[in-house]
């Protein structure tokens, strides 16, 4: 089980104070509300509206100064971090757990001791003198909303805090605290109260105290509540605490405890439960659903008034130790009770259902630590301060359990949470420690741990993308195997569920991979993998300029891939969720294998240019930006004719009867086109340039149809491309232009080899080196091939070098080669050995003279 929560929120922002403040013999007792055990339920469809949580947890670095004395500098960062999590939480930025218990940790703290960060534990046994500036590491917290759209690793939060926590009440009053009746303001609750953008509190006061984002967390999976567990025994039981919530010594008989209480025995008794008279304490509901006994507990006020009940303590041990679900409704004290360190804690599965006002902040880690982690817990609480009633975060819960146990165990926690958010209407609740939850409908998703297996085949991938809500589907089918894993690389994706033909499958995520356990086929095997996908600000995957970049080794940004070069599949796409006023540009179909960055998809308000068709009935077209027309006609002139020379030099293209280019904005990118057949991306800048449309359509040939193998073999695809992309030109445009293109390509030599030499073609291990930061990703590869075959020419011409080629493509066409095999082909079909001027053009650093 993980050592960290992970968290699934609902939505919006809650603005008022904690559930109630009391009643007055004078109040009305409020109407019963809408009963949840009574509502249609159906939470098999809920998620499908809600697959993006509003909030995300994450880890954060805390930084500031402090003064306190040596005899307080101990505590002093977690006594400073109260006020950053009140400030926060009011200002609606981030929700903070509470750091009481982790924060005096010598481990956890550090300070900084001229210069050097020490441990706690070094710096309090040195010179204590010099601790003024400390930072907590490795901190939990919540971003909701708007505060959790695009966070980054490394991103800065600022809180305002005092600089001395230990007097706050002293040297400011009340300037700068909210006040509370039911608090007073002094020291002990100055924390709480602290509000230092409140008018007449001097900027004096507070310093800025930085909280740094140091990992986000994966959202995870669909999960569920361990049903298997609950339902082991025949019996679900439940206890829910209605605590006191008026402030009297008294527990008045009109209290909102008491109105709490009876409206859920109200929904109870309607539901059909039958109450069981006597009950050990308070009052005892039972009712059986398809086999299952579901029993519930009431305790009122005086069975229990809450968190500071020293007397009926026992009674609240002795709860724990009973029930498999545990509802708590009351004061949370301001995270200073001990009830929930204190208790003997049992050894089975439990759901808590925390009501109280910021249980994750203050209890979540009691609780979670009483357990002894996550294995048998989890727990639903509030980042916020509570306004919602029983029936509001704990009612749908347990009415969507009993559907559950009614309709084959289909509710999954995120639909409980989103039930929970319709009745509360905010954020306030989320559900941690549920990531690594085995139970599924279908069997357990739990065994041994999935291992790693590059090497399983993939034949084919069938993917579904909705723009909208960023989630993808693919369907990948392996090919026959006796291996039980297979590996894919997923970039950023947060993976929700894969599944097989038999229902779901193990997999475990990390370091942008995923691994998972599949069972050995004689046949092709299809997994179905649903998951989320990014939409990035950077050139990788989905972008928000409206394109994907999967090149060279992206496509696990935009689906569960296997990055290598000389990995061939097919394809199909189905994209939704297109902007009003937009299309998108991609191929529904890819009949034939071809590279994993090859499949792409572009959206934009496009205008759709027809440039005619070839001989051999491959239709051709571009497709524009509104107001770039021009450039289009321009680059594109010659693109048909081109195309058609390139199916009649080296044979028939193989990505279908629909070809064209497709402007992209890539705006800084620095490249002009990029080989995704059969609708290739050229950067919008790029579309009047004829070369950069002919050399991505040569792809198709070289680089696309025929693979390479390794990364170290980019020369066979960009040189060869190069090579021919300046013969079409010259075939369909004239030998003038031709000689243009190619004393372009001098020019780009030229400056290739004064920014850089290096070798063509690395003679390297397969895939030793990392193509996006090797010295190859430059022009010399792009230059030194289309001059090295030029040389070839030079010695065997044109009309012998095109049939070799056509045979190179004819032998490899849907397969990965590498450079030696182009060269051997050249040899074999040519009689001229190119190995001398592969050693001086390809091997070597010189530029040979040409």
């Amino acid at each position: 089980m993980s050592t960290r929560p992970a968290v699934l929120v609902a939505a919006l922002a809650l603005a008022m104070g904690c559930s109630g403040g009391g009643s007055t013999p004078d109040e009305a007792e409020p109407a019963v509300g809408p009963n949840p055990f009574l509502e249609e339920a159906d939470p098999g469809k809920a998620d499908t509206g809600y697959q993006n949580p509003d909030g995300i947890e994450v880890e954060v670095n805390f930084e500031a100064d402090v003064t306190a004395s040596k005899s307080k500098l101990k505590d002093a960062p977690a006594e400073l971090g109260q006020y950053a999590m009140t400030y926060l939480r009011k200002n609606e930025r981030m929700y903070l757990e509470s750091w009481a218990e982790i924060a005096t940790s010598e481990q956890t703290v550090e300070w900084l001791v001229d210069g050097v960060w020490l441990t706690a534990a070094q710096a309090l046994a040195g010179d204590t003198s010099k601790l003024t500036h400390f930072r907590l590491r490795g901190l939990n917290a919540i971003l909701l909303n708007k505060q959790a759209k695009d966070v980054a690793e490394g991103q800065v939060v600022t809180a305002l805090v005092p600089r001395k926590p230990y007097s706050t009440f002293s040297d400011l009053g009340a300037s700068c605290a909210d006040v509370d009746p039911h608090y007073p303001i002094d020291q002990t609750y100055y924390w709480d109260a602290w509000n230092p953008d409140k008018e007449g509190c001097s900027a004096d006061a507070y310093q800025e105290a930085r909280i740094t984002i140091t990992k986000v967390l994966p959202a995870g999976r669909d999960v569920y509540p361990e049903y298997d567990q609950l339902v082991s025994d025949g019996k679900i039981t439940t206890v829910m605490f209605f605590g006191q919530m008026g402030d009297s010594e008294v527990v008045g008989t009109r209290d909102e405890g008491w109105w709490k209480l009876k409206e859920m025995s109200t929904w109870l008794t309607q539901a059909g439960f039958q109450e069981i008279k006597p009950a050990p304490v308070g009052r005892r509901f039972s009712k059986t659903v398809a086999g299952v006994v579901f029993e519930m507990d009431l305790y009122g006020p005086t069975d229990f008034r809450g968190l500071e009940d020293n007397e009926n303590y026992p009674t609240f041990q002795k709860a724990l130790l009973e029930h498999e679900i545990i509802v708590y409704d009351g004061h949370s004290v301001l995270g200073g009770s001990d009830f929930w360190s204190r208790p003997q804690y049992p050894d089975f599965y439990q759901i808590y259902l925390y009501g109280g006002c910021l249980g994750y902040e203050y209890y979540l880690r009691p609780i979670l630590e009483g357990k002894g982690g996550w294995q048998k817990l989890d727990l639903l609480s509030a980042v916020i301060e509570v306004s919602a009633t029983t029936s509001q975060f704990a009612g749908p819960v347990l009415a969507r359990i009993m559907w559950a146990v009614q309709h084959e165990y289909k509710a999954t926690w995120r639909n409980l949470v989103t039930a929970v958010r319709k009745k509360v209407g905010d954020s306030t609740f989320g559900v941690s420690g549920v990531k690594d939850n085995c139970f599924s409908p279908l069997g357990s998703i739990c065994g041994p741990s999935p291992q790693q297996d590059w090497t399983r085949d993939v034949l084919r991938t069938d993917l579904s993308i909705d723009l909208s809500s960023l989630e993808g589907i693919a369907d990948i089918t392996l090919a026959p195997s006796t291996s039980t894993a297979a590996s894919f690389s997923i970039g950023d994706l947060t993976v929700l569920e894969v599944t097989g033909p038999q229902g779901p499958l193990q997999y475990v995520v990390g370091a942008q991979q995923m691994n998972v356990t599949v069972p050995p086929s004689t046949t092709p095997l299809v997994i179905h993998v649903r998951y989320d996908f990014v939409r990035h600000t950077s050139l990788k995957g989905y972008s928000q300029g409206g394109f994907t970049m999967l090149w060279p080794s992206l496509c696990g940004y935009l689906y569960p891939c296997k990055p290598n070069p000389d990995d061939g599949l097919q394809f199909s796409l189905n994209v939704t969720g297109v902007p009003s006023g937009e299309i998108a540009v991609y191929p529904s179909t890819i009949d034939f294998d071809a590279p994993s960055y090859m499949i792409a998809l572009a959206v934009g308000d496009y205008q759709k240019l027809d440039l005619g068709t070839t001989t051999a009935g491959t239709q051709v077209s571009a497709w524009y930006y509104s107001g770039d027309k021009t450039a289009a006609v321009a680059g594109t002139k010659s693109l048909t004719a081109a195309f058609d020379w390139l199916e009649k030099t080296y044979g028939p293209y193989p990505f279908g009867k629909s070809v064209g280019s497709v402007s992209a904005n890539w705006q800084g990118g620095g490249f002009g086109g990029m080989e995704h057949h059969p609708y290739w991306h050229v950067g919008r800048g790029a579309m009047s340039d004829e070369e950069t449309h002919v050399h991505e359509a040569a792809h198709g040939w070289f680089g696309d149809g025929v693979r390479i193998r390794c990364w170290e073999d980019f020369v066979a695809s960009e040189g060869t491309t190069s090579y021919v992309a300046a013969r079409a030109l010259e075939a369909v445009e004239g030998a003038s232009a031709g000689q243009a293109l190619w004393d372009s390509y001098e020019q780009r030599l030229s400056a290739a080899v004064a920014a850089g030499n290096t070798p063509a073609w690395p003679q390297n291990e397969c895939n030793e080196i990392d193509i996006a930061t090797h010295p190859i990703w430059s022009d010399i590869p792009y230059m030194k091939g289309a001059f090295f075959l030029r040389a070839i020419e030079q010695q065997v011409g044109r009309a012998a070098l095109d049939k070799a080629l056509a045979a190179y493509f004819k032998k490899y066409v849907g397969l990965a080669a590498t450079t030696g095999n182009l060269i051997d082909t050249i040899h074999l079909e040519t009689g001229f050995d190119p190995e001398p001027l592969a050693d001086a053009w390809l091997r070597g650093l010189e530029v040979p003279q040409h």
